[in-house]
């Protein structure tokens, strides 16, 4: 991967901070040494030696204060790469998304997403509300699979 795209993900991830991953290596451990990280990763991707690590399992409390939520934390290398793959894949990706989508997109946020399902309640007869929570932690049918209207009846029955 070019070093310059990984140098501006790297200048990304420095901006938002965070903690150090599996490896313990952390920001502050490579502020003044950002160019040689950045080479040193790009090398390990051209020589395809580059391995993503294990991501920490903390756990932090929610909102109600009572229960606690698992979090990963990946390592600030692994951070790297996923931002450079952003960079490189969300302006061709970005495009073919459709203007009512909303889910993980820059410059989208959850009440603009409110404000459109509020104006589409007054042109549109019917609304579907789908929790698919529940849905995605229990084995599913090839029926349910390719009928969506049968994974609905199916979740209303357990």
């Amino acid at each position: 991967m070019d070093p310059y795209v990984l140098a501006e993900a790297l200048d990304l991830v420095m901006k938002n901070d965070g903690a150090g991953g599996v490896d313990q290596v952390t920001i502050d451990m490579i502020r003044g040494l950002e160019w040689e990280f950045v080479k040193e990763l790009s090398a390990a991707m051209r020589e395809k030696s580059y391995k993503p690590l294990p991501v920490r399992r903390v756990y932090i409390p929610k909102a109600d204060g009572k229960a606690m939520r698992p979090l990963g934390i990946p390592a600030l290398r692994d951070r790297v790469i996923q931002r450079a793959l952003v960079l490189l894949l969300e302006p061709i990706y970005e495009m073919k998304f459709k203007d009512f989508s909303f889910g993980f997109r820059p410059n989208r946020r959850a009440h603009e997403c409110a404000a459109k399902v509020a104006d589409l309640a007054f042109t549109h007869r019917h609304i579907i509300d789908a929790d698919i929570e529940s849905l995605l932690n229990k084995q599913i049918s090839v029926e349910e699979r390719t009928n969506p209207l049968a994974a609905v009846a199916a979740s209303q029955k357990s």
